[in-house]
């Protein structure tokens, strides 16, 4: 069994690399790696981008409905490297956090994302803990989306609530998983866990990147 994962982990890595020679490079070095989802695995390092204003110390409505990203393609079409620019002020950074609490005004939103590697199509289970407005992609389909009840209710109920279990699908290769995030009052942060699926036959891992530079406490994997 530890031969099999093994052997599915470093077929993923040659799969990758054939298809994304890009990404591996990207941080101008060769130690980009997978980290194989054995089991409940945190993702701990992001590529962020925002935050994106809306109405100044006023609650924006239209928040949720504006793509923010049509200038690289839109929500749908985005697939980052680190450092790659978004507008001429802007690019995708890359933060390493278990909890990013990001971004942190109600009037603001904010992009996160990872890359999720497999070795075939199918699904996988992505666990998400926070109580911001939430809605996710994984390679442009939407997956999951969550508004809320209320902007302006004080008595909403949790947007998202915590662990909430969302079923994606992947294809071969790597991944990008995106996720649109607009903070409500008094809450906000965003953990995410990737769950290993029912399936000898299905290998997934995250994708790191080694890149030195980053805006948040590094940690190791």
């Amino acid at each position: 069994m530890v031969f099999n994962i093994k052997y599915q982990v470093a077929a993923i890595f040659i799969i990758v690399s054939l298809l994304s020679p890009e990404l591996l490079h990207a941080s101008g070095n060769d130690k980009n790696t997978f980290i194989p989802v054995k089991g409940p695995t945190t993702v701990k390092q992001w590529l962020v981008a925002g935050p994106f204003a809306g109405i100044e110390d006023k609650v924006d409505e239209h928040l949720w409905e504006k793509d923010y990203l049509k200038s690289i393609g839109g929500e749908t079409k985005a697939r980052p490297m680190p450092g790659d620019s978004i507008t001429v002020n802007l690019s995708w950074d890359l933060q390493e956090k278990e909890w990013i609490g990001f971004p942190v005004k109600t009037n603001e939103v904010g992009y996160v994302g990872f890359y999720l590697a497999s070795n075939d199509s199918n699904k996988a289970q992505i666990q998400v803990f926070s109580y911001n407005r939430l809605s996710m992609w994984s390679n442009g389909t939407n997956g999951f989306s969550q508004r809320g009840v209320s902007f302006l209710d004080p008595t909403y109920p949790p947007v998202c609530p915590d662990g909430q279990k969302i079923t994606v699908g992947v294809n071969e290769g790597l991944n990008f998983i995106l996720i649109k995030s607009v903070p409500m009052p008094g809450s906000q942060g965003i953990m995410v866990i990737v769950n290993p699926v029912d399936n000898p036959d299905l290998t997934l891992c995250i994708f790191k990147y080694s890149a030195q530079k980053s805006t948040g406490t590094e940690e190791e994997f």
